[in-house]
């Protein structure tokens, strides 16, 4: 009796964690707002994207790059 019911926790204590373990795997952030401007929302996603075309236009025009960070300020001031 008692064993069975050792059994019955266990499989109970594994059925949780594997299912709260899987459902905490399947959460994926798509994107995130990064800033608001008057009423106009500026995804992070944005924000790379204008950040890596900028850089790629300065290399392809043999400028030097300057820190990234100092950059990201740059293309979210505009």
């Amino acid at each position: 009796m008692q064993r069975k019911r050792f059994s019955l926790l266990f499989l109970i204590f594994i059925s949780y964690f594997s299912f709260s373990n899987s459902a905490s795997a399947a959460v994926e952030e798509i994107d995130s707002v990064a800033i608001v401007v008057n009423d106009s929302i500026i995804s992070k996603r944005e924000i790379d994207t204008q950040f890596n075309n900028f850089k790629r236009q300065l290399t392809l025009q043999g400028k030097k790059l300057p820190p990234d960070a100092l950059l990201k300020k740059q293309i979210i001031e505009r």
